[in-house]
């Protein structure tokens, strides 16, 4: 009986190993795919930054008309 326990026990132990794997193998998997979204975003973000800057700009210089 214990014998039985000790095996279920063990069984137990390496599904969750095998999940865990699973799990890890898929979170690479979504990282990957959002970290090259992401480069792509950084670049627009960069053209983004510089038009920003006029934008924050120009909000300043309305503030002072008020």
């Amino acid at each position: 009986m214990v014998m039985i326990m000790m095996m279920m026990m063990v069984l137990l132990l390496l599904l969750l190993m095998l999940m865990m794997m699973l799990m890890m193998m898929l979170m690479m998997m979504i990282d990957d795919d959002d970290d090259d979204d992401d480069d792509d975003d950084d670049d627009d973000d960069d053209d983004d930054d510089d038009d920003g800057d006029d934008d924050c700009h120009n909000k300043g210089i309305k503030t002072t008309w008020i």
